[in-house]
């Protein structure tokens, strides 16, 4: 099972370019300094992507640059911070709930007699200490442990490259590289093509 469970850094990133004029929140520095509006976060966990049943993929059409107009609007007399923060609390909790509603019920039928789960980061939030505070004290009440793909082996600006060696690795050999439960294909499929000079 693999799906976009909402923004990631999108929103938080653009936030920070157009109040801070940084191109993001260092080490999550500035939702540190700034309160969570959790009225903005549950109305904005009301928009149907969040809903919406994997397969499923986001991108700037659902939150970009309108997206982060709505949630400034929404956060209207509120610190620059608090609107950074509650940007940065709307990814933990859309990830906390995509587990609630999607992954446990799918994980359960797949290893019931599991006794423990892990959640894996990777990419730039694994850099924002704030977005992993959130993200590891919401997970503490479900039983899951967070940490980040380093912890694993795997630096946690490496995901992406490790994941088209995977690609690459299996096209040499032949082998399907998709995985049609999560990307609606109608079957798995040797991915790419290999030219030789």
């Amino acid at each position: 099972m693999a799906f976009d469970t909402g923004p990631a850094n999108m929103v938080s990133d653009a936030l920070m370019q157009r109040l801070f004029g940084k191109k993001f929140d260092r080490g999550g520095a500035t939702a540190a300094r700034g309160q969570v509006l959790d009225e903005v976060v549950e109305r904005l966990l009301g928009d149907a992507y969040f809903s919406a049943p994997p397969p499923k993929s986001c991108g700037r059409e659902e939150f970009g640059s309108a997206f982060v107009d709505r949630l400034t609007k929404m956060c209207k007399g509120a610190a620059k911070e608090d609107v950074v923060a509650t940007a940065t609390a709307l990814t933990s909790a859309s990830i906390i709930a995509a587990h609630c509603r999607f992954c446990w019920p799918h994980l359960g039928q797949r290893a019931p007699l599991a006794k423990a789960t892990e959640l894996f980061v990777a990419g730039g939030g694994a850099k924002n200490q704030t977005l992993m505070r959130m993200l590891r004290e919401g997970f503490a009440e479900l039983g899951v442990k967070v940490a980040t793909t380093e912890s694993a082996g795997l630096a946690v600006e490496a995901k992406e490259a490790a994941a088209f060696a995977l690609l690459g690795w299996l096209t040499w050999n032949g082998l399907p590289g998709n995985v049609p439960s999560a990307t609606g294909a109608k079957r798995a499929a040797v991915l790419g093509k290999v030219t030789y000079a």
